[in-house]
């Protein structure tokens, strides 16, 4: 799934925007999470992840092996982000660094492998 630039902002919006908490209280799902500061945020990636039980060492295989792809097509989109971002705001350029580090700690809680992450010098770019 490719992202375009405007796609790629209507979805930072969303995630970094804050909800109110009083809205979910009937709702007992996955998809809402909280970053370190508190803020919720729908966890697309995690909500990716196949919530079944594979049957056979086989279909953990390729679930695996399908998850990583998509992992790897995720990271792609924001580092072309990332590497467009040297004309944009502060504002955005935020979003854009909450995203690789909710991509990035999805990677490692998921013992996904490196391969799948932002590397710390294409973060860096973010960083003022």
């Amino acid at each position: 799934m490719k992202l375009n630039l405007k796609q790629h902002r209507i979805l930072g919006s969303l995630l970094t925007k804050k909800l109110k908490t009083e809205k979910f209280d009937k709702i007992n799902n996955s998809l809402i999470s909280s970053d370190i500061e508190g803020d919720l945020f729908i966890d697309y990636l995690e909500k990716y992840n196949s919530n079944e039980e594979p049957n056979d060492f086989l279909e953990q295989y390729c679930i695996e092996e399908h998850n990583e792809h998509y992992l790897k097509k995720h990271k792609n989109s924001i580092v072309q982000l990332i590497n467009e971002s040297e004309n944009i705001t502060k504002s955005i350029k935020d979003k854009y660094l909450w995203l690789a580090l909710y991509h990035n700690k999805h990677c490692m809680k998921n013992n996904y492998s490196v391969d799948c992450m932002i590397d710390s010098i294409t973060i860096n770019q973010l960083i003022p």
